[in-house]
């Protein structure tokens, strides 16, 4: 059996059992006992145990409670934290470049890893990274929890701290995890709050599905209801790029039907068609349609610069590498388990403005 999963199979019998024994990690492993003294020795270096006579107990279990500051789980070495991304696409390029500088500012080591989207090989890949002896782990699955969140049960048998980036979950959905990640849909409501603070009441919604989009329609459908704007407009969500676009023509004519003045799209690519469009059709962006971006990757470099949200992505990358730090340096079991939410920003350019005054004879039904 490799090291790294007999470490596993020890930490997994430590946290069930409370304490382990050489001799019963003997027979358990197959292994002879001085591998498993080794094993143990290792483990001990890196703070996830403490060796007794004859076996080991949880790291806590030999220290006072008198003092109030624990010491580090890291000793004698720099660190090592592992970062596993789904995509190296331009947001995640971003995300990775705040954590590589909070790494480098710590003088923390950062591994990379990439799974294309490849939800079995998320697990591959996590497992590569703890065979270069990671102590700690930034992960980012390649699907939200709320469409795998059994398939992500396995995370909670890793022998090093994990912190899950760019995604989180309802708090009914899965057991609880802890995260750094962008508030999509507070995002998704500061867009509408500024159509409509601009006086738009007809706001259409175009999201590709991906792990974003679902938040972002719950703070579109919230910002319906607080925001007292019209509802029954088109809605055309989580489709693909391929849908939105083959559909693109018949989705304008909805626009127009339903006297739709502003649309939330998501992401800049499907804003920047849906502004194409109109101008082809002959209609003036932003006076006779205000587009909203999300993402922010391309939307300032349209030939007319979109308004959009941006996610803060170099912040997570870099609160996740800070709070995974303190994961690795703090002993307590009393420690505040965290949920870190980022909150991106409205970047107002020069694709929404106040929509047209409308006659009563131009307004729509209803």
């Amino acid at each position: 059996m490799e090291a790294v999963r007999r470490h596993q199979a020890i930490l997994l019998a430590l946290r069930r059992d409370g304490s382990v024994r050489v001799a019963d990690l003997v027979t358990q492993l197959g292994v002879s006992p001085i591998t498993v003294r080794r094993d143990l020795a290792e483990l001990e270096h890196r703070g996830l145990i403490s060796r007794v006579h004859g076996g080991a107990v949880p790291p806590l279990a030999l220290r006072g409670t008198a003092t109030g500051t624990e010491p580090p789980v890291i000793t004698g070495r720099r660190p090592t934290i592992g970062m596993m991304i789904p995509a190296t696409s331009q947001y995640f390029r971003e995300v990775v470049e705040g954590a590589r500088r909070a790494a480098q500012a710590h003088d923390i080591r950062l591994v990379l890893a990439v799974s294309d989207y490849n939800v079995e090989g998320d697990r591959l890949n996590v497992q590569r990274l703890l065979d270069a002896r990671i102590d700690g782990l930034l992960l980012t699955p390649s699907a939200p929890f709320s469409r795998h969140s059994s398939a992500l049960d396995w995370t909670a048998d890793l022998p090093v701290p994990v912190l899950f980036v760019e995604r989180y979950h309802s708090p009914a959905a899965v057991r609880p995890v802890e995260f750094v990640a962008s508030d999509h849909q507070h995002g998704a409501l500061q867009a509408m709050r500024h159509l409509a603070e601009l006086g738009h009441r007809r706001v259409a919604l175009m999201t590709c599905a991906s792990p974003t989009s679902d938040w972002i329609t719950l703070g579109y459908d919230a910002a319906l209801g607080a925001l007292d704007l019209a509802d029954a407009m088109p809605r055309h969500e989580n489709r693909t790029r391929e849908e939105l676009l083959g559909d693109l023509d018949l989705i304008m004519d909805a626009f127009a039907a339903s006297g739709v003045t502003a649309v939330l799209a998501h992401p800049d690519d499907i804003a920047i068609q849906v502004v194409q469009r109109a101008r082809q059709r002959g209609m003036v962006v932003p006076d006779d349609l205000s587009v909203v971006a999300y993402n922010d990757e391309i939307a300032g470099l349209a030939d007319i610069p979109l308004t959009a949200v941006a996610p803060a992505r170099e912040d997570v990358g870099r609160l996740a590498v800070e709070f995974l730090l303190r994961k690795l340096h703090s002993g307590r079991t009393e420690r505040a388990a965290l949920h870190v939410h980022v909150l991106p920003r409205v970047i107002v350019r020069a694709s929404t403005t106040r929509p047209r005054p409308a006659g009563p004879e131009s307004a729509p039904a209803g």
